[in-house]
């Protein structure tokens, strides 16, 4: 791809959206945004791969935006294959869309890095173990002689769709991943009592 007089090639062809200053910045996600592709020498948008920026906003909503606005994967999705079915210089429509939307939406890492990353450390220092036995398949002749489902308690009986027991194998049955986001839509989740535990 050719970026001659580009903004692109002044900064040595990086892409300016794995910066992070942008993601809450409507003017700063803008100007970046179509930077990527503007020629401003020839006056015309390049011919340019326009997949890193998509794969950047799919990352950006799923990472920053996360459960804060959980619609938001949804609607950049769209925008993203928009822009790749429309190609330049339509493409900029959509991809401006997804970037202000992505600038003014709540945001929350919630359940990203901390969570995963506390999973990972438990499965790194060899924290496992059987699953436990009233959660193993009962649906076949012989499960009840091996125990398997006597105790479970099926969850949609349940007041909120959610009942109180173990999930997790026995040397973790105590441990906790994902802390709830202080936003709205996570908040809201606590109302469904899954907290309880």
């Amino acid at each position: 791809m050719s970026t001659t007089g580009s903004l692109a090639s002044t900064i040595g062809y990086e892409n300016p959206f794995r910066y992070r200053g942008y993601v809450n910045d409507n003017e700063t996600g803008l100007y970046y945004c179509q930077s990527r592709y503007y020629d401003p020498v020839t006056l015309r948008y390049l011919n340019a791969d326009d997949s890193s920026i998509c794969r950047r906003l799919l990352v950006i909503t799923a990472e920053d935006i996360g459960l804060a606005y959980p619609q938001g994967i949804v609607v950049t999705k769209t925008c993203v294959d928009a822009a790749l079915q429309l190609g330049f210089p339509e493409a900029r429509i959509p991809l401006s869309e997804a970037v202000i939307l992505l600038a003014t939406a709540p945001k929350s890492h919630s359940a990203t890095t901390p969570a995963i990353e506390a999973a990972v450390a438990d499965i790194q220092a060899g924290k496992s173990g059987d699953i436990p036995i009233h959660l193993k398949d009962a649906h076949y002749e012989g499960a009840k002689k091996l125990g398997r489902g006597i105790k479970y308690q099926y969850p949609h009986s349940f007041e909120g769709h959610w009942v109180v027991q173990q999930y997790l194998p026995n040397s973790i049955k105590d441990a906790k991943y994902y802390e709830y986001g202080n936003n709205k839509s996570e908040q809201a989740a606590i109302l469904f009592g899954f907290t309880a535990y």
